[in-house]
Order: C-alpha cells, then structure tokens, then sequence
C-alpha cells in the first residue's frame, strides 16, 4: 500500500512538470467558492484561511484557470484586461496587490515567486497545477459576475 505524499513532497510527474515548468513555488492554494460576505472570499493557502476582496479573487481564479489550461500557465496582461480582469494592461497594480494580500501566508513569503512576471507583460501562478484545487460548482454560482463568467469560460475550454 502506498503511503500519501507529505505537503512538501511531490511526485515523480511533478518533479518532472516542475524541471520542465520551471516553477518557483510548492505553495497550495484551495479556492472553495466561499463568499461569507458581500465582495468577501476565502480561499485556503498552505491550509489557513485568506480573504480576498472580489478584484484579486478573480484575478487569483483567472490565474488558477490559466495554470489548469496549460502547465506553463502563462497569461498576457492585455488578454486580463480584455476579459475585464484587470483595469489596465500597462500597470501591475493588481498584481501587486494581490501579491501582498497573500505573500504572509507563502511558503517563500515572496509573492513576487508565486505571482510570476517573465517580463513581457505575461504573468502565471509559479506553483504546480495540481496544488490548486477548487469546488467548481459554487464558484458556477459565486455572487461576482466576473468569477462566473471565468468560471463558464473555463468549463467551455475544458468540455
């Protein structure tokens, strides 16, 4: 019988995904689709709750789809603000902010790590995919129109 894998442990694929990728982070974000009040969402990193107001959860979600879609993850940022994700494809303050609202709670205490910039306007979640997990169903439902709409365009690519 096969024991499970510790957090800090990954598979032989992974290992593999992780050379190939090139990714920084081991971090593991769990996105529920929880919104205990108004423009309020809690999502789990490394397993402690984090709330984020509606901007960076869907600018976190939109990363989270990316990374599902392709392991690379990679995602320009005129492509986020054409979606209506970011407000403006020449500045980095969402990014930014996003940053800082989760770094205390990563494991390199960088969020310059986990939210990667390759210098070309690209940006990618720097964490293997299968460390990011969520209840699609409730975020189908979720109160922000953004994080539906991501959430339907996502089940469109991945049928």
């Amino acid at each position: 019988m096969e024991r499970p894998l510790s957090a800090h442990e990954i598979t032989e694929e992974q290992r593999k995904d992780y050379q190939m990728c090139k990714y920084l982070c081991r971090d593991r974000i769990h996105i529920p689709g929880d919104a205990p009040m108004p423009r309020n969402n809690r999502i789990l990193i490394n397993g402690k709750p984090v709330n984020l107001p509606d901007a960076p959860f869907a600018l976190l979600f939109r990363l989270a789809v990316a990374l599902w879609q392709d392991k690379n993850g990679w995602i320009e940022a005129p492509t986020l603000w054409e979606e209506g994700i970011i407000p403006d494809p020449e500045k980095h303050q969402a990014f930014s902010n996003l940053r800082k609202l989760l770094e205390e709670h990563l494991g390199s205490k960088d969020g310059k790590h986990f939210i990667e910039n390759d210098g070309t306007k690209r940006y990618r979640l720097s964490t293997h995919p299968d460390f990011i997990t969520c209840d699609r169903e409730k975020l189908f439902h979720h109160p922000d129109d953004r994080t539906r709409r991501i959430a339907r365009q996502w089940l469109k690519a991945s049928a």
